[in-house]
């Protein structure tokens, strides 16, 4: 018997929301994708796949990114859903 393995397939207008509102916060706040990345300890090139919508955002990446613009993550959601 095969095993049939369902895929995780996201949301892609829950991804945009996060990629654009992540790439406006960080204009806003003058910060370089680098910048970015060393504020909210993660490495800049995360910070350009998640402002491109290649990377699947998890729960502790997204934590990372309201850390480094000084928000608490419920206020960054809240910002997301703004975008929806």
């Amino acid at each position: 018997m095969t095993k049939v393995v369902k895929q995780f397939v996201p949301n892609i207008k829950f991804l945009n929301a996060i990629s654009m509102t992540i790439k406006e916060l960080r204009q806003q706040h003058n910060l370089t994708q680098e910048k970015l990345a060393a504020v909210s300890d993660i490495h800049w090139r995360t910070v350009q796949k998640v402002e491109r919508g290649a990377k699947n955002i998890t729960v502790g990446l997204f934590y990372c990114f309201a850390k480094g613009f000084g928000l608490s993550p419920d206020e960054l959601m809240l910002l997301v859903q703004k975008k929806m």
